[in-house]
């Protein structure tokens, strides 16, 4: 079974791991097909601690797709500062080489991760390293339970490949252009973690339908990892 799961994410699938009392232990996946799709590594003696961590996004959960419940990057790493603590968290290492940590277990420089993510052959795994994240839906404020469900709405539309979330993303300005017209295009480019890759050429094709002629423009990203141009 594990080893038919394993296949099944390094060919394209999805695995999302979410902690608990039974679940992220190193008996339970040692030398298993499956273990070596984990993002973050495991204990020999790991189990869960009890406790009181506020939750701290790293400089990748600041913009990856998964974290970014608001738009502004200072916002949105106050908002999930705001959310409530831990109170339990699974004893686990730290990330394998590959993958992304976007959140950790309290603000300490040393803090585990609480939240990672891997791409693995053409597959994307997730891990939660606590059961609790329910609680974030429960402090009373009337949008905490929206954030919640967003949280998991995006990491569900990471894990699937979501259109929305490649990381080369070319957006016309305009839903309605007529041949022949002028249009002003917007290209954005994103490292692994998803922050902007600054300075990166690109070509960019502009053909008729239905036929691979055309021109090919040569360009390159801003610091901002983004550029805009006008085509016809």
């Amino acid at each position: 079974y594990r080893e038919n799961l394993a296949r099944f994410v390094e060919t394209g699938g999805s695995l999302a791991l979410v902690g608990g009392e039974s679940a992220l232990l190193e008996w339970d996946h040692r030398d298993t097909p499956l273990g070596r799709l984990l993002p973050v590594a495991l204990q020999p003696d790991g189990g869960i601690s009890s406790g009181s961590w506020p939750v701290e996004l790293t400089e990748a959960g600041r913009h990856h797709p998964v974290t970014a419940l608001l738009g502004d990057e200072d916002d949105n790493t106050a908002l999930w500062r705001s959310l409530p603590p831990v109170q339990a968290r699974n004893e686990v290492g730290p990330a394998v080489a590959g993958a992304t940590v976007l959140a950790t277990a309290g603000d300490d420089p040393d803090a585990p991760p609480l939240l990672a993510t891997r791409e693995v052959g053409e597959g994307r795994v997730l891990a939660l390293t606590s059961d609790g994240s329910w609680t974030w839906a429960m402090t009373g404020n009337q949008s905490s339970g929206r954030y919640h469900a967003d949280f998991w709405r995006r990491a569900v539309r990471w894990l699937v490949r979501d259109e929305t979330e490649h990381r080369v993303e070319v957006r016309p300005l305009r839903e309605t252009v007529h041949l022949g017209e002028e249009v002003r295009v917007e290209v954005r480019v994103r490292d692994d973690d998803y922050a902007p890759r600054p300075d990166t050429p690109f070509d960019l094709h502009i053909r008729p339908l239905g036929d691979d002629s055309g021109e090919i423009q040569s360009w390159a990203t801003d610091d901002l990892g983004a550029w805009a141009g006008s085509v016809t």
